[in-house]
């Protein structure tokens, strides 16, 4: 369900972008490729292209205009060269994530938007005990190495970084920490899992329709590189 709801954010957030101009994109932090696919599905006339640390494993056919591949962020060399790169819970995993921002940013081209999405986890912020996500806090602990920030540093290192902010809200809130929670307590029991599955699409609805905070909240933040 935290994928249901982040792909609500994403595709939201595009529809107000110029898409129709764009010709290059750049998912960054690609996994096994779903945005990048479904991006190049929807817009056949745009260049996708897909970079992980690790070699994607596309689940289905991959369109004409969209390639995956495998390559390390903090070391994106890139310059001028996409109308558009999303960045989505990717930057809680890396050190120094700072330094992916500017690589980014660098990478686009003037005029150009970044789209960044990250969890921000903080003491108190489960509904539910915090005692019955031990297997979860204990990936996460292993897997989140990432500092994560609250809203205003993120949008802060954006704009050091040559970024207008033109989009910052927090994200999730309380629906969406509620639908994440169910759906993870739900994991080992599938067929409990499958009939709560239409309640907790609706529940994950309402997470548009109201805003997030800092402390049940993730972070979204949107920015244009300045025009030359």
């Amino acid at each position: 369900m935290g994928r249901y709801i982040r792909r609500m954010y994403f595709w939201r957030e595009v529809s107000k972008l110029p898409v129709q101009s764009f010709k290059k994109v750049l998912d960054a932090g690609c996994s096994s490729g779903q945005y990048s696919i479904e991006f190049a599905q929807r817009f056949p006339q745009i260049e996708v292209y897909g970079v992980d640390i690790r070699a994607p494993r596309p689940n289905g056919l991959i369109p004409l205009n969209c390639r995956l591949g495998q390559g390390n962020l903090l070391n994106l060399k890139e310059s001028l060269q996409y109308d558009f790169i999303w960045c989505i819970d990717v930057l809680e995993h890396i050190p120094d994530n700072e330094i992916i921002i500017r690589n980014l940013t660098e990478a686009l081209l003037y005029g150009g938007f970044l789209y960044l999405h990250i969890p921000y986890d903080r003491p108190g912020k489960r509904i539910f005990p915090e005692k019955w996500f031990l297997r979860f806090n204990e990936w996460a602990e292993k897997e989140h190495l990432g500092k994560q920030r609250p809203l205003n540093e993120w949008a802060t290192i954006m704009r050091e970084a040559g970024l207008k902010v033109i989009s910052a809200e927090w994200t999730f809130g309380f629906w969406g920490e509620l639908t994440w929670e169910v759906d993870r307590l739900t994991d080992d029991y599938p067929i409990m899992k499958t009939i709560l599955s239409p309640v907790l699409r609706f529940m994950a609805n309402l997470t548009l329709n109201q805003s997030g905070s800092e402390k049940r909240g993730n972070v979204l933040v949107i920015g244009q590189k300045y025009k030359q």
